[in-house]
């Protein structure tokens, strides 16, 4: 309940009742000052002869309202001239003695404490409810709800396991975003939950994690099931994630309430226990040995490691009884962080998620990790290298045969599989290049595409490519002119697994047309000399190109 009495007091001399009705909250979870509170003041009786309240009707009540570090008392804000006035309620009956209404004030967000009384009577009621303060969501800040796997790469859902999601803010634009949120902002669905909307600033292109959260399907028919997801009180902030849902028959046990603790020091320790929270004893029945479950999800929403189905569990219909208002440790095991594929986990929050089959009960717990840097290349080796491409584009020769010849081009990798491949970048620089005469050693090594990637790991999804700055190489510098020749420039990432091009130009220097001015005296004809053709040797070149360029064209 949003809104709930506290206390509510009568006069037992009287049997008068103090009533408070609010009105709910338009989105049924929390208010906020987009409109005012309204409220209306009642009186019952609950005798069986008729009773008078002799009241002040420039004040009929009073109110104190409070949370942990702010108070308003209505009678800061009013006047109250002494003035009085009668009210007969019949028996069983009620009577309004007042509205109310009010704009929010000062008040912070978070839990607001209302203490409204009726000091004639001797009456009290005490209601609590929760205030938001709106905001707009940031330009170019965005929301991203990531939806986890549910068993290999399933994202349906039973009723069994609830819809596993990772929120997190992204960065889009190109400036500093400095978050807005208020500390009581929370991310809601059809209810609030427990994680914060963040808070401090994220840089240009960069996340902010905000956590994980589990999405029970009560209520919810078979079928697409579409979750909206916002942040409390921000304007704008929504998204959703779509998944399907069957309902299956489930041996619930409601009054077991799981939880499981974690120690993350060296290994992942965890304990799945039950808390029977009735004053009867909780049965439960286990068909097999593997009495508990366990898989891990990554930020990515790929299960990263899973116990279900990977051992040997052999029948047993073990019985176990819980006592009334006690605690039972279902389960206790540890995980050395080493994922299903052989590789340590990536760095980032992720999400423990132990269960109990037989009775389709669930807990979740996030930890996050950082990657050891042991072998930051596993697994990479064993993928289908196929279907991705590095490749020369857009290649040009700019001022040719002038003093400032040069090539400019632009290097594309090319993910044209079905799925995504992923990279690992030792070094801050992406792509290493040698210009060189073909068949000698290197003139020139060099790096471009430096936009400190080392030591992470990146993919390019299917169909995808990404393309590196132009890179422009001249053949004359500061007026000092390459030998002529055949070029080669080689190009290789520096990525692992590694990818390499090349391509190839032919200088030969710097021509510059000779002017020749017109004389009125008639020159004397000089016999030129034929050249055959079939002379001139051939330029023979060997090996995989791209593009080769000459003096004259390209091709």
């Amino acid at each position: 309940m949003i809104l709930a009495p506290m206390a509510s007091a009568d006069s037992s001399e009287s049997n008068l009742e103090l009533r408070i009705d609010i009105d709910e909250p338009s989105n049924g979870i929390y208010y906020s000052d987009t409109g005012d509170l309204e409220v209306t003041i009642r009186i019952k009786n609950h005798a069986d002869t008729a009773q008078e309240l002799v009241y002040n009707p420039a004040c009929p009540f009073d109110l104190v309202i409070s949370s942990d570090e702010w108070q308003m008392d209505l009678d800061d804000e009013r006047i109250c001239p002494d003035q009085s006035r009668a009210m007969s309620i019949q028996p069983g009956q009620e009577r309004i003695l007042s509205t109310w209404s009010w704009d929010w004030n000062n008040a912070p967000s978070g839990d607001l404490d209302f203490e409204f009384t009726q000091s004639e009577a001797n009456l009290e009621d005490i209601h609590s409810l929760i205030f938001q303060r709106t905001v707009e969501m940031p330009e170019n800040l965005k929301l991203d709800a990531i939806l986890a796997e549910t068993l290999g790469q399933e994202n349906s859902h039973t009723s069994s396991m609830p819809a596993m999601i990772y929120l997190s803010l992204s960065n889009i634009g190109t400036d500093l975003i400095t978050l807005p949120f208020d500390e009581n902002c929370r991310v809601q669905t059809n209810v609030l939950t427990d994680l914060s909307c963040g808070f401090g600033a994220i840089e240009s292109g960069e996340q902010l994690a905000l956590g994980w959260f589990a999405w029970g399907f009560e209520g919810a028919e078979d079928g697409d099931i579409l979750i909206p997801i916002s942040l409390s009180g921000v304007i704008g902030s929504t998204t959703t994630v779509e998944t399907t849902y069957m309902r299956t028959p489930t041996n619930s046990v409601p009054q077991l309430i799981p939880s499981v603790t974690i120690d993350t020091d060296n290994l992942l320790e965890w304990h799945f226990t039950l808390e029977n929270s009735a004053d009867v004893p909780a049965k439960l029945i286990f068909e097999d040995a593997c009495i508990a479950e366990a898989h891990v999800i990554a930020p990515n929403g790929e299960i990263v490691f899973d116990s279900r189905g990977a051992r040997f569990c052999p029948d047993t219909g073990i019985e176990q009884k819980i006592a009334p208002l006690t605690t039972h440790t279902v389960a206790s095991d540890y995980w050395d962080f080493i994922g299903s594929n052989g590789c340590e986990i990536g760095d980032g929050m992720h999400l423990l998620v132990v269960s109990q089959p037989d009775h389709g009960i669930v807990a979740t717990q996030s930890f996050m990790h950082e990657n050891s840097g042991v072998n930051p290349a596993c697994g990479l080796d064993h993928q289908d290298d196929t279907s991705v491409q590095l490749r020369i584009d857009n290649l040009a020769v700019l001022d040719a045969d002038g003093l400032n010849e040069r090539i400019s081009f632009e290097v594309t990798i090319v993910n044209s599989g079905d799925e995504g491949f992923d990279f690992y970048w030792p070094t801050d620089c992406a792509l290493q290049l040698e210009l060189s005469l073909i068949g000698e050693e290197p003139e020139r090594i060099w790096y471009e595409g430096c936009e400190a990637v080392g030591g992470q790991r990146s993919t390019i999804e299917s169909l995808q490519s990404y393309t590196w700055p132009t890179v422009v190489v001249p053949f004359v510098d500061d007026g000092q002119e390459l030998a002529h020749g055949n070029w080669q420039i080689s190009i290789e990432t520096t990525s692992l697994p590694t990818f390499r091009t090349q391509l190839a130009h032919t200088y030969d220097g710097v021509y510059l047309q000779e002017i020749v001015e017109e004389t009125l005296s008639e020159e004397e004809f000089q016999p030129v000399a034929q050249i055959n053709e079939q002379n001139v040797e051939p330029l023979q070149i060997g090996g995989d190109w791209n593009y080769v360029t000459t003096s004259t064209q390209g091709c």
